[in-house]
């Protein structure tokens, strides 16, 4: 295959959509804290891609032996052959030493997330829960909150209560977009001998799970709300996308099939991007003293 050929693939491997869908948490907790800095902005874009990129390419390294044999992931450039696997682990590395070197430029404490999101991903999730057991998105769940409190951190120059909550929020969205996904590949993931919570456990359950986090969600929402002193359009906006949600989970126990498990999987990421994009218009509104309440 032709160099062109292979950083096509490379930029394939990074899953862009997957990667975009996190710098807009990293950019929404940037903005949402009063970030306004473009020179920032442009290294929290530069930082996250490169982390997110790179860490996403080290786990199908990690993980080519899964991919292999699932139909939905054996034609990705690593498993198809596209890409060697010197060529896959070098340019993870490089991406990451790029990621450390430019969230290192905004301060330390974004440079700990980028760090944690690696860790979490790669050592915790990876190579240490997600062959062992059903639950292995709690962990691996950190790894995709990190983005999100990067991009506080990046705005506030510290690790305070409203990056946690934003961060949490990811957390407790996770359920929704990875265990519906995985309910609609349950037969390959059984073939691939992971255990995702799905395949090993019934759709009620599955169901139940998954509804307990969405309404923790909207409380944890409001408590983001509540404690920051602004956030009410985002509260409202994505309650009632989680209120959608949940009508769709009960069709979904009430005939559980794979069309259904495939439209919540579509509709999570609206829900996510929602918020992160809302909460910034609530800070403008509130610097502005055009909406505001008294924090707790």
């Amino acid at each position: 295959m032709t160099t062109t050929g292979k950083v096509k693939g490379i930029i394939e491997m990074t899953k862009p959509l997957q990667t975009i869908l996190l710098m807009v948490t990293m950019i929404g907790g940037y903005l949402a804290a009063g970030g306004h800095n473009i020179h920032t902005i442009v290294l929290l874009v530069l930082a996250g891609y490169t982390s997110i990129g790179g860490t996403t390419v080290l786990n199908m390294y990690l993980e080519r032996d899964i991919d292999s044999v699932m139909d939905r992931t054996m034609k990705r450039p690593l498993p198809s052959g596209r890409v060697g696997v010197l060529e896959t682990v070098t340019s993870a590395l490089l991406l990451l030493v790029v990621s450390v070197y430019l969230s290192r430029l905004i301060n330390t404490y974004v440079l700990l997330t980028v760090l944690a999101g690696v860790y979490f991903d790669i050592l915790i999730y990876t190579n240490l829960v997600k062959r062992r057991t059903p639950y292995n998105i709690i962990l691996g769940g950190v790894a995709g909150a990190m983005p999100s409190l990067g991009g506080w951190a990046a705005s506030t120059g510290t690790i305070s209560l409203g990056g946690l909550l934003l961060s949490i929020a990811v957390m407790l969205w996770i359920p929704l977009h990875i265990w519906i996904l995985a309910y609609y590949l349950k037969d390959e993931y059984a073939r691939a001998q992971v255990p995702m919570f799905p395949v090993v456990s019934s759709p009620l359950k599955t169901v139940t799970y998954i509804k307990a986090a969405l309404y923790t969600l909207i409380v944890n929402i409001a408590l983001f709300m509540l404690t920051q002193g602004y956030g009410i359009i985002a509260f409202l906006f994505t309650t009632l996308l989680i209120a959608r949600a949940l009508r769709m989970l009960d069709k979904f126990k009430a005939a559980p099939n794979k069309a259904t498990a495939f439209k919540l999987y579509k509709f999570a990421s609206p829900i996510v991007g929602t918020l992160f994009m809302l909460l910034p218009i609530d800070y403008w509104l509130k610097s502005y003293e055009l909406l505001i309440f008294k924090p707790f």
